[in-house]
């Protein structure tokens, strides 16, 4: 593997650290008991993603991911808790950006040449939840605007 593929999943891993505290700014927003269900899964997700792409960089002898959220996440969180300051809707609206960006960086992730069968399909399996995350949240926001209409 090269290094610019092992930074690459560096990133990729400090990405999902950083969404696991976006969604535990989210979720101080939100009163909907499946949204606060989904969130809380999507979160733990989130924070499986980092265990297992920090795993996988160290097996293939990298440098362990710092298990801390870096500046842009919490730029991510800042921006998160402004848009949550609408209620559920600004919380689903900032995780749907959030979701956007993830589903972009996975559907990168999954073209790169990591030379590891089982971490291209670990690859393959989140970018499959990411897309997941994104649909539900893209779901209840259809939901909230045809409520408001």
């Amino acid at each position: 593997m090269t290094d610019d593929v092992m930074k690459k999943l560096r990133s990729l891993a400090q990405l999902d650290r950083d969404a696991t505290s976006v969604y535990g700014e989210a979720l101080k927003h939100v009163e909907d008991e499946d949204v606060k269900t989904q969130f809380t899964e999507f979160r733990d997700e989130h924070e499986h993603h980092v265990n297992e792409i920090s795993a996988a960089v160290l097996r293939l002898g990298g440098q362990a991911v710092e298990p801390e959220v870096d500046a842009m996440g919490h730029v991510a969180d800042w921006f998160t808790a402004f848009r949550a300051m609408g209620g559920q809707r600004g919380a689903l609206h900032a995780m749907h950006t959030a979701e956007k960006y993830h589903n972009s960086r996975y559907a990168d992730a999954v073209t790169w040449d990591v030379g590891d069968s089982a971490l291209q399909l670990t690859l393959e399996r989140f970018y499959t939840e990411e897309k997941r995350h994104l649909e539900f949240v893209e779901n209840k926001l259809d939901i909230h605007a045809q409520v408001a209409k």
